[in-house]
């Protein structure tokens, strides 16, 4: 593999900002792991504490911190669905202590300036500056230029089978070194991962101490960046000639190197092109995989060999009509939390991800949303810098989606102007004359709700949408 300038800079000591930036990085409320104390103590009483805290990274740099009675963690179960049955129906989320989680916070900000340089260009997701969106844009690209130009192909989506879970060590720390990264970087990851100690919450009970042997934290901002540096070995594996057997072989291979163990019972095996059916049949037995057809859904949304008709996104729009009264609450709150630089990732993902590429249902979207702002039930009330807002006192921001975006977008920039240390004293009023101010000198009527979304959606250069 090529090497990567700078990446001894990973090694480099720990400094009083860096753990600062780590403890502010985190959401106030989040919850602490076993010892009781979150990311809001660590702010409350950062004068009284850092100094502690800064001895530990030195110990820790050195390889002589306790970490086997601080690197612990509960896992809350989270239910994948309504009416869960079973024990693989919920998804296990780690509740560490926060002074782990500030080491991790650190090691993954040090390696986010590497990333990039480090997994190749097929995997988007995690990696800053890429869209995870445009995976779907090129897979249909690619299916549908093989179905005009008659080429012959087959679409398989590999499925892997727990793959947080069963990530293996060794292998891990086998392809951190080809990668370049120091032994110094590797031997703080394997001591994190060897040291740690986990207890599952059952009805707010912790159970019995459990010592992992592989895998990684889901809930640790470090596990993502580890998981793509196994899981990207595989297109470069992929990549070597051979044919469908040979594939299988590869498959096998990396699956028994890494841990991560493939599902070909949830893969899906697509013949595109004009593969004969007779012949789709031969290769998906050889890889123990169903035949499918399209359309398919992949990243969320259905990949087709054809262009498909409005109906077939209607799904979305329920999903999106389902969650219209608390997807308001949680934009209002998503603009206010730029203020202190906390995003709530897993919003922002979903709505990015679903506006982004929607341009197709983009009437359809705004019919649904539209009537929220021109509701009956207007004396129902929305809480911001506890000021009453009714959504008739909204409808003087925006009558409509263009507008409630707008304000949205201007209530930013005007409270992104205001310091950390002043954010307390901000007086509301003042807020809501500069979005009527701005609502009024601005005729925002005939813009396209889309321009609205995609504005809201990449302030600050988080996000990236794509002119159409």
């Amino acid at each position: 593999m090529r090497s990567i300038a700078g990446l001894q800079d990973l090694e480099r000591p720990f400094t009083l900002q860096e753990a600062k930036d780590a403890v502010w990085a985190m959401r106030m409320d989040s919850s602490p792991g076993p010892d009781g104390f979150g990311p809001a103590f660590f702010r409350t009483f950062w004068d009284l504490v850092s100094p502690d805290l800064m001895a530990f990274l030195q110990d820790f740099y050195d390889g002589v911190a306790p970490l086997d009675g601080l690197n612990r963690a509960f896992i809350s179960l989270i239910p994948k669905k309504d009416e869960v049955l079973t024990a693989d129906g919920f998804r296990p989320i780690s509740l560490q202590n926060c002074v782990m989680k500030i080491v991790t916070r650190i090691l993954t900000t040090r390696l986010q300036h590497f990333i990039e340089r480090l997994i190749s260009f097929e995997q988007s997701g995690f990696v800053k500056g890429r869209n995870i969106v445009d995976n779907f844009l090129y897979a249909a690209d690619v299916v549908q230029s093989c179905r005009v130009r008659s080429s012959p192909a087959v679409v398989l989506k590999l499925d892997f089978k727990k793959a947080f879970d069963s990530v293996n060590w060794e292998a891990l720390d086998a392809i951190l070194d080809a990668r370049g990264l120091g032994p110094l970087f590797r031997s703080w990851i394997s001591s994190i991962l060897n040291t740690g100690r986990t207890a599952v919450l059952l009805n707010g009970v912790p159970g019995r101490w459990i010592t992992c042997k592989n895998g990684l934290r889901q809930g640790d901002p470090l596990s993502p960046y580890l998981y793509l540096a196994v899981a990207d070995l595989l297109p470069s594996l992929i990549a070597m000639e051979g044919g469908v057997r040979r594939l299988r072989e590869i498959l096998d291979l990396f699956s028994h190197a890494t841990g991560l163990h493939i599902n070909f019972h949830k893969s899906m095996f697509v013949p595109v092109g004009g593969v004969s059916a007779e012949l789709a049949s031969e290769l998906a037995g050889i890889l123990s995989c169903p035949v499918s057809s399209f359309p398919q859904t992949y990243l969320g949304l259905p990949l087709s060999d054809c262009k498909l008709p409005a109906a077939a996104l209607e799904f979305l729009s329920v999903k999106i009509s389902k969650r219209i009264p608390a997807l308001i609450m949680d934009i209002i709150e998503l603009s206010l939390e730029f203020v202190g630089g906390v995003v709530k990732h897993n919003l922002v993902k979903d709505i990015h991800f679903t506006l982004s590429h929607l341009l197709v249902v983009e009437n359809l979207l705004f019919q649904l949303l539209h009537p929220v702002f021109q509701a009956p039930f207007s004396r129902r009330t929305l809480d911001i810098f506890d000021l009453q807002l009714s959504i008739h006192e909204l409808q003087l921001f925006g009558v409509h989606l263009h507008s409630f975006m707008y304000g949205l977008t201007t209530l930013q920039e005007a409270v992104l102007r205001v310091p950390d240390e002043d954010m307390m004293d901000l007086d509301p009023k003042q807020i809501r004359k500069q979005l009527e101010t701005k609502h009024d000198e601005n005729d925002i009527t005939d813009l396209q709700s889309g321009d609205y979304i995609a504005k809201f959606f990449t302030t600050k250069g988080r996000f990236q949408v794509e002119n159409e």
